[in-house]
């Protein structure tokens, strides 16, 4: 869930809502999310397949991408032959539309994500079955 570099920080699961930003985690150089306006020492770890939601993108970045300064993305981690890729660095995303993996190791600090799903979860702000719609207008 987390690269290993932030495996000695503090850490907590991330949320659908979260609002996040890019920081380096603790006293590593190691480059992950942090709650906006939280504690900056506690990274959030996100789980292969959440859905985000990325603004503040750096127009080199973007260009670097094919992204505009917001973009959806999914949470990823590289994996070889359906093994991990040893513990370093393997955390990243996969822009919709594109098929590149990003380290989050080539992102800069500052860019903010929202948490909009976690695998097997519905879309933030909507519910995942016809009775829990239901029950959401009550």
């Amino acid at each position: 869930m987390c690269d290993y570099s932030a495996e000695h920080a503090n850490t907590r699961e991330a949320a659908v809502g979260d609002k996040l930003v890019t920081s380096h985690i603790s006293r590593h150089a190691t480059v992950g999310f942090v709650e906006q306006g939280g504690d900056q020492s506690v990274a959030v770890c996100l789980l292969p397949g959440t859905t985000l939601i990325l603004a503040g993108i750096s127009e080199q970045d973007q260009q670097a991408w094919g992204v505009g300064e917001v973009a959806t993305a999914t949470f990823d981690q590289l994996t070889v032959d359906g093994a991990e890729l040893g513990t370093y660095c393997r955390d990243g995303v996969i822009f919709n539309g594109k098929t590149e993996h990003v380290s989050l190791q080539s992102f800069e600090p500052g860019v903010e994500a929202t948490v909009e799903s976690l695998p097997g979860q519905a879309l933030f702000g909507q519910a995942e079955t016809p009775a829990e719609r239901e029950l959401a207008t009550v």
